[in-house]
């Protein structure tokens, strides 16, 4: 929860102190393209586990896959921010767009088009709400999806490169999860008997 919940405050108190959180992660990338790759995914992707520790290799505490991808995005989010704030276009460079790109280059490959619904979906997954289990479109990790894609391509444009076209397509057409009534749900299945352990849908 280092990069989502806890970096933020300290980005702006205490940028120096924050970049540890930034620097762990770039530490592990490699391994988190390891990950990615052992996982079948193509090259270039990465996937953090969710336990970090040492090595930041997938393991029972620290599963990569059908669990909570959005530590991916909480990563490149933090990355995002600390260049927002520190405008270290070197930094940036070394490290942090190279995760960023990574992520995007897997969450590519995790949206799977639905047919029926003409929308990408995110299945088997588990929101911030680890009450709620392999379940379909969370909220808050497929909005987190499409925003990551979104300033993936972004970064392209920034480089003078044409953007990545399933990228567009796939962030413009997510499936969030809503109720007849229009609410937005926090996962697809959410009915109003489960108990919320962590407000997804706010976050």
């Amino acid at each position: 929860d280092a990069d989502y919940w806890m970096a933020p405050g300290l980005n702006l108190a205490f940028p120096g102190w924050s970049k540890q959180i930034s620097n762990f992660r770039i530490k592990q990338h490699p391994q988190a393209l390891a990950n990615a790759a052992f996982n079948g995914y193509p090259n270039g992707s990465a996937l953090y586990s969710w336990t970090a520790g040492r090595y930041g290799n997938c393991t029972g505490t620290g599963p990569c896959v059908d669990y909570e991808y959005h530590l991916n995005y909480d990563i490149a989010f933090n990355l995002f921010q600390q260049y927002n704030i520190t405008n270290n276009l070197t930094w940036f460079n070394n490290g942090p767009r190279q995760v960023i790109e990574s992520a995007a280059i897997m969450t590519g490959q995790l949206l799977k088009y639905n047919e029926t619904t003409k929308t990408y979906w995110l299945h088997n997954m588990t929101d911030p709400d680890e009450y709620a289990n392999n379940v379909d479109n969370g909220a808050f990790t497929i909005a987190s999806a499409a925003e990551l894609l979104r300033q993936a391509n972004e970064l392209l444009v920034d480089q003078g490169l044409p953007i990545n076209q399933t990228w567009q397509t796939q962030w413009q057409n997510i499936a969030f999860p809503s109720a007849p009534s229009n609410i937005t749900l926090e996962y697809q299945t959410m009915n109003d008997s489960v108990a919320v352990k962590q407000a997804d849908v706010v976050l």
